[in-house]
């Protein structure tokens, strides 16, 4: 068996934007799991240690081949606190697309 291979259309993968999962996976009704986890179709529920683990091994292994990781988090917030005007556009963007009402009161930022 040959060693890892990480490649991607154009070349060597340099850089990965990732997400560690947390709480937001518990969140789904049993009947909306297999639609949002469909690779997971004979389990009824997430294991989140289980997918804690996987992800930190895989960015473990991402990093020791020279693979930038960027955690989403991370990059969100370093966004925010370099444009503090694009937390306005955020919120507002997250509660259109969430379908609630209003927005954010210039005020608060």
């Amino acid at each position: 068996m040959q060693g890892v291979h990480i490649t991607n259309e154009i070349g060597h993968l340099k850089a990965v934007l990732v997400h560690r999962p947390g709480a937001e996976t518990q969140n789904y009704p049993d009947a909306d799991f297999s639609q949002v986890f469909s690779l997971r179709q004979w389990s009824g529920r997430f294991d989140l240690d289980k997918a804690i683990y996987e992800h930190d091994s895989m960015v473990q292994l991402l990093k020791k081949h020279g693979v930038e990781t960027i955690e989403i988090r991370d990059l969100l917030e370093d966004s925010l606190e370099t444009e503090p005007q694009s937390l306005k556009y955020f919120i507002d963007d997250y509660l259109r697309c969430s379908g609630a009402t209003g927005s954010v009161s210039a005020g608060i930022i």
